[in-house]
C-alpha cells in the first residue's frame, strides 16, 4: 500500500527537477501533451519546452511529503492520482520539419476508497471501524524515457477562409524505469486498533516498492506516434491532438511478481496499533514484456476577438476527462496572459507570456494543493 505514497512522491520531485531546465507556448490544457503543429511553426527554429501536472484525489501534496500527516480527502469509489512531466528540446527545418529530444515521466495510479482510507488511518493511528471489510484495490501504470523526436505538419485544405492542417510525430524511446501491475484483496478491521488482510498482487516493475527486493536492471527500446488536427478560420478553432496513439516499450527481462500477501507476521507500535512485515509467497521472475503506453486525447474548441480568444476544451486519459475552459488577453503583441480553469481536479491556472518566453502555474489550493502545473518555454 505505501507504492500509492512512495512512488507519486518520487515522480513528483523528479518531475520538478526536470523543470528547473530551461525550456514554445504554454498548456491550454492540463497534460504536458506534444503538439506536432506547434513545433513546426516556420516562423521559429528552436524551441525548449518542461512541463509538470501533478495531480491526486485523496491528498494535498504538502501530505504526500509529510507521511500523509494531514487532512484526507478520499473521493467516493475510484481515487486517482496522476504525475506527467515532458521536456523538449529541439529545431525546426522549413523542409524537413521538427528535430528534437524528449525526457518524460508518466504515471497513473487508481485506488479504491477503502484502500486510501484504510492506508490513512493505517499511517496517522486512526482507529478503525470494527468489523468493517475494506475492498482492496489498486491499479499503477508509469514509465521514465528519453527519445528522439521527429515531426511534421502539412496544410491539406484552404478555401472561404478555412484551413484544415495535420501534424504527425514519431518518438523512439528509451527506458529503464517502469511500474505495471494490480492489487486485490479485502481487509476486516478485528479492533479498533488491528485487522487482518489478504491480497494478491500481479506487478512488473524495475523497482519494487511493495516490498524490499533486489532485482537486476532492466531497459527498453520503443516508439510512439502523435497526431493533431486543426480545423480554423479567422475566428474559429477546433483541434483534436492524440498523444501515443500508438506507443509501445518492449522490456528486456523486466522483473515480475505474482504473489499472495497475508497479516500473519504482526506487531504493534507503542500506542497499541498493529504493523505488519506481511507473509508473502508466489511467483518472482523477469520476462519479456511489452508495455503500451497511455493514449491522451485533447479536444478543443476556440473563438478569437480582437484582443482576446476564449477555448473550451477536455482531456481524456486512464478512463477519466479533464475539463477545462481557458481566457486569453492580448495586451500588446509583446505581451499576453491566459486564465483557465480545470473542472476535475478544479484548479485554477495563468500563463504569463512575454515576447518568446512562456511561465505557467496552476494549482487548486493555494496553502496545500492537491493539484499543480508548471510550465516553462522559450522559442526563436
Amino acid at each position: 500500500m505505501v507504492v500509492l505514497n512512495h512512488f507519486h512522491k518520487q515522480y513528483i520531485l523528479l518531475a520538478l527537477l526536470a523543470i528547473s531546465l530551461k525550456s514554445l507556448p504554454a498548456f491550454a490544457g492540463n497534460l504536458p501533451l506534444f503538439n506536432p503543429q506547434n513545433f513546426t511553426n516556420k516562423n521559429y527554429q528552436f524551441y525548449s519546452k518542461a512541463e509538470l501536472f501533478a495531480a491526486n484525489d485523496p491528498f494535498s501534496i504538502k501530505e504526500l511529503f509529510n507521511d500523509l500527516q494531514g487532512d484526507l480527502h478520499a473521493k467516493s469509489g475510484e481515487n486517482l492520482a496522476l504525475a506527467f512531466a515532458r521536456v523538449d528540446i529541439g529545431f525546426s527545418d522549413d523542409t524537413w520539419g521538427y528535430f528534437g529530444y524528449a525526457y518524460r515521466q508518466e504515471v497513473a495510479i487508481s485506488a479504491s476508497e477503502d484502500m486510501v482510507k484504510l492506508l490513512y488511518n493505517a499511517k496517522n493511528d486512526i482507529d478503525f471501524e470494527t468489523s468493517k471489510v475494506y475492498n482492496l484495490s489498486m491499479e499503477i501504470d508509469g514509465f521514465e524515457s528519453h527519445g528522439l523526436v521527429v515531426a511534421n505538419s502539412f496544410e491539406l485544405y484552404k478555401k472561404n477562409g478555412w484551413k484544415f492542417s495535420a501534424g504527425f510525430g514519431l518518438e523512439f524511446l528509451y527506458a529503464r524505469q517502469m511500474q505495471d501491475g494490480y492489487i486485490l484483496g479485502d481487509a476486516t478491521a478485528i479492533s479498533e486498533y488491528d485487522y487482518d488482510f489478504s491480497a494478491s498482487s500481479y506487478y512488473r516493475y524495475t523497482e519494487n516498492y511493495l516490498y524490499d527486493l533486489d532485482v537486476e536492471k532492466s531497459q527498453a527500446y520503443g516508439y510512439t506516434s502523435h497526431i493533431s488536427l486543426l480545423l480554423e478560420d479567422d475566428t474559429f478553432s477546433f483541434l483534436l491532438l492524440v498523444n501515443d496513439l500508438s506507443g509501445k516499450l518492449y522490456w528486456d527481462d523486466v522483473p515480475y511478481s505474482y504473489v499472495e500477501m497475508s497479516s500473519d507476521n504482526k506487531s504493534y507500535d507503542e500506542n497499541g496499533y498493529v504493523t505488519y512485515s506481511p507473509t508473502i509467497s508466489g511467483i518472482e521472475r523477469a520476462e519479456n514484456y511489452t508495455q503500451s503506453l497511455m493514449r491522451k486525447w485533447r479536444f478543443e474548441g476556440g473563438v478569437s476577438f480582437e484582443k482576446s480568444a476564449i477555448y473550451i476544451g477536455s482531456e481524456y486519459v486512464c478512463n477519466t476527462y479533464l475539463p477545462y475552459i481557458t481566457y486569453k488577453k492580448i495586451f500588446t503583441d509583446a505581451f499576453k496572459m491566459d486564465f483557465s480553469y480545470e473542472t476535475r481536479f478544479k484548479s485554477f491556472g495563468t500563463n504569463i507570456i512575454y515576447k518568446n518566453y512562456t511561465i505557467g502555474l496552476k494549482c487548486n489550493d493555494l496553502f496545500e494543493p492537491s493539484a499543480v502545473g508548471l510550465s516553462l518555454s522559450t522559442y526563436f
